[in-house]
């Protein structure tokens, strides 16, 4: 027992070509709407790797922020007694850096370095307050 096939779309529309009951340029916009689209999809890596680079620029921001500050410190310490006239320039500039590392590693969470500029700044912002006391 053969089933009976009823005509597709497809078959159906160059059937009414072929019979003349539509012309070339409406078979071809026709034909044009019943070809599915593929949808492109952003590849699988993309965000990854911006995350992975905002956590590098988080990491160098906590690293920077603490070896700049240690280095001006020592220079005026060797040079001059310490004096705390120089603490407040050398914490806001501390503060300049640790805070964005602190919120670009919240940012890049999923990274190790974002993990570790995200809880790392505010260990050293507490440091440094500590510091001052």
């Amino acid at each position: 027992m053969s089933k009976p096939t009823s005509p597709n779309s497809r078959e159906e529309l160059e059937g009414l070509h072929e019979e003349g009951k539509i012309t070339d340029e409406e078979y071809e916009e026709l034909l044009a709407a019943l070809t599915p689209r593929v949808k492109r999809e952003p590849s699988p890596g993309t965000g990854r790797r911006h995350k992975e680079i905002i956590g590098w620029i988080a990491l160098g921001l906590m690293i920077i922020g603490v070896v700049l500050v240690a280095i001006f410190y020592a220079v005026v310490a060797a040079l001059h007694p310490p004096k705390y006239t120089i603490a407040l320039p050398l914490f806001a500039f501390f503060l300049l850096c640790e805070l964005p590392a602190c919120l670009l590693g919240i940012i890049a969470w999923r990274t190790v370095q974002g993990k570790i500029a995200a809880i790392g700044a505010p260990l050293l912002m507490v440091l440094m307050l500590l510091a001052l006391a």
